[in-house]
């Protein structure tokens, strides 16, 4: 039986990987700041805050006193933020990174030892397509995720001596609570920005509406973990989501940022 340890485990897509990962007969342990909020759950959920190098500690205990080992590491945990690059506040700007990358990392370099002890080790991060270009009043958010590709390249290199397979798993829009605890930049601080931020906002309110939900990731992760070598990057979404970053690459910069500006117009 193959040990799962993901990251934000409580809710959206992670709650519904843990699910469907228990029901397939995976041994699951989740992680949530908070646990105790959260009962009668189909599989354990243990604490750990990412963004807490005292926490990541006990559950790197826990795991190792319980499994002694691990096969499968899912980093899921991450935030929301929406805000224009140039007035979004720095605490704001930190906690996105601490929570999004250095936290992702920080997990992954302390599970580490216990990854080396199986015989078919997989790491999978869960990026998004928004990271492969900037959008408007997410920048910082795009950064992060797109941040995460070249970590997970890199990382893939780095952990082949060690039979250590590393993907990254890129969603389109997920039909998920994430809105709720977003961080955002205030409304009066958003000065010139104002009407064509609540204007973005109404177009992403309405793309939400209709995005995908949580669980049709977690059936595409399930499939990618029987496969005998992990893909380096892979895509979850609707057709025009996945065809986007190609259109970026294949047409002029200006018109790709035309293209992205009319959208949310």
């Amino acid at each position: 039986m193959k040990k799962v340890l993901l990251t934000g485990g409580s809710s959206g897509i992670g709650l519904a990987i843990c699910k469907l990962l228990t029901q397939k007969g995976y041994d699951v342990i989740g992680t949530a700041r908070n646990p105790e909020r959260h009962s009668e759950l189909s599989f354990p959920l243990i604490k750990l805050d990412v963004t807490s190098e005292d926490s990541i500690q006990e559950a790197v205990q826990l795991i190792s006193e319980r499994w002694g080992g691990l096969d499968i590491l899912i980093n899921n945990a991450g935030i929301g933020f929406m805000g224009p690059v140039a007035y979004s506040k720095s605490e704001h700007i930190k906690k996105a990174w601490e929570t999004n990358v250095f936290g992702l990392m920080q997990v992954t370099q302390e599970f580490l030892p216990l990854l080396q002890k199986s015989d078919s080790g997989k790491i999978i991060n869960i990026g998004s397509i928004g990271g492969k270009m900037g959008l408007p009043y997410r920048g910082w958010y795009s950064a992060a995720k797109g941040s995460l590709e070249i970590l997970g390249e890199s990382l893939a290199m780095e952990l082949k001596p060690f039979g250590i397979d590393v993907c990254t798993l890129l969603p389109g829009d997920v039909r998920t609570e994430i809105a709720a605890s977003r961080l955002e930049t205030k409304q009066e601080d958003l000065k010139e920005y104002e009407a064509s931020y609540m204007r973005m906002k109404e177009v992403l309110q309405d793309e939400m509406d209709q995005a995908m939900p949580a669980e049709k990731v977690a059936v595409k992760l399930e499939k990618l973990l029987r496969r005998k070598r992990l893909p380096l990057k892979y895509s979850v979404g609707s057709f025009l989501h996945k065809l986007t970053p190609i259109i970026k690459n294949l047409t002029p910069q200006r018109f790709f940022q035309w293209l992205i500006l009319r959208h949310y117009k």
